[in-house]
């Protein structure tokens, strides 16, 4: 995986300036190579695990009765943060997290499903919002999406596009998961990249196990 950190990225970008006048006759051929593979080793992953319907009672990292073991080791090994302001539905929730923007901004106020031809409501994320991914994949790294992703117009979900508001038109590398509010855990509808994946079968199959198998297989390049 190519990974980059951002001030090793705007570091080569100043060495790769044009220059005038007296800096022009003394500057060289810059190198990147060696800068590049440093920041490769040190870089930082990034993964977000957004979660549909699920608050402070369901984490019992954050008190619950509930228990999620595996949560909660991750959540005892970094920060926790407790004053997230999120929008009160799904769509409108991705979208602002994407774009770091309040989501009437991006034209999402409300659920994807359910656009109106009204601005902060029709679900068509403006060219120019902007994604985290896309500003992640600018500065070197591969990114990836999986599972469900529902902040587009029904109109956008059709398997011949367009592709704009699909993952890969916002900045992720991959995708693999569902253009819908829902699916079937045990026989769902599948979209990997920009076509239709095969049915899963078998006996055993759950969705929620072949996502993680699917992410790991992009985090280890398989």
């Amino acid at each position: 995986m190519r990974f980059a950190r951002f001030a090793s990225i705007f570091a080569i970008a100043t060495a790769l300036s044009p220059c005038t006048g007296a800096f022009a006759r003394e500057s060289a051929p810059a190198t990147t190579t060696t800068t590049v593979s440093a920041a490769a080793v040190q870089a930082t992953n990034v993964l977000v695990w957004m979660l549909d319907d699920v608050g402070y009672a369901q984490l019992s990292s954050f008190g619950s009765l509930i228990d999620t073991p595996n949560i909660d080791r991750v959540a005892w090994q970094g920060l926790r943060y407790a004053n997230y302001h999120t929008a009160p539905i799904c769509s409108a929730s991705r979208a602002a997290f994407l774009t770091v923007r309040n989501p009437h901004s991006v034209h999402v106020g409300g659920h994807a499903a359910a656009a109106l031809p009204l601005p902060g409501h029709d679900s068509e994320i403006p060219p120019d919002s902007g994604t985290v991914a896309a500003y992640l994949r600018q500065a070197g790294y591969d990114t990836f999406a999986l599972g469900k992703w529902d902040h587009l117009p029904r109109a956008h979900q059709s398997a011949f596009g367009p592709y704009r508001l699909w993952p890969l038109g916002q900045g992720f590398d991959r995708f693999y998961g569902f253009l819908a509010a829902d699916t079937d855990n045990w026989a769902p509808t599948l979209i990997q990249d920009n076509a239709p994946a095969p049915t899963p079968g078998g006996r055993g199959y759950h969705l929620n196990i072949d996502l993680a198998d699917k992410a790991i297989d992009m985090i280890t390049g398989r």
